[in-house]
């Protein structure tokens, strides 16, 4: 089987001894001649495929903990900790509609929580993700608007989620100012 590499990270997060950096799975790289260090899980996935890596500090060192992975080569092109570093938002803004994949963190083991989409079916919703007093932050540089609309599209707002009764919803949107700024 074929070992795939990231070229580069694209997008890095950090707090406290928690980091992570996303990449696109683009290069193939032959399997390695030793087995894979249990600390440095083996990355099997298809070409065109999103990653985020995941690295605690234990003191001395950066080590690698956990790779999420999923179909889409945007997948991670945003990223933010929240909840001390128990909670990641990815950002994948998409050709056709973009998300945000929540993921919580038990300890041991990265789950997704939720996948957060725009009603609106905004690309680049997810472009940026952010966490704030319990809420993820979600932005989008802009959406498609009707032909002539000036300026690539209409301007879209920041909106604001919350996790509340066991699921996550919308709680407001930050209206942008206006073109021009």
């Amino acid at each position: 089987m074929q070992r795939l590499r990231a070229t580069a990270f694209l997008t890095v997060a950090v707090l406290g001894a928690t980091a992570c950096g996303s990449a696109t799975q683009t290069d193939v790289a032959p399997p390695p001649a030793e087995p894979t260090p249990a600390a440095e899980p083996a990355e099997t996935t298809a070409v065109g495929t999103g990653a985020v890596h995941v690295y605690r500090h234990d003191g001395t060192a950066w080590v690698r903990t956990a790779t999420i992975v999923a179909p889409g080569d945007r997948f991670g092109r945003a990223l933010a900790f929240g909840q001390d570093g128990n909670l990641l938002l990815v950002g994948s803004p998409g050709f056709v509609t973009g998300a945000v994949n929540v993921f919580h963190h038990d300890g041991t083991t990265w789950t997704e929580e939720a996948r957060l989409v725009s009603s609106a079916g905004d690309p680049s919703f997810g472009s940026s993700v952010a966490w704030s007093a319990g809420r993820a932050l979600v932005g989008a540089p802009a959406q498609p608007g009707p032909a002539g609309a000036g300026q690539g599209g209409a301007l879209v707002p920041v909106r604001i989620y919350r996790f509340q009764g066991g699921a996550w919803g919308l709680e407001q949107e930050l209206p942008p100012r206006g073109w021009p700024f």
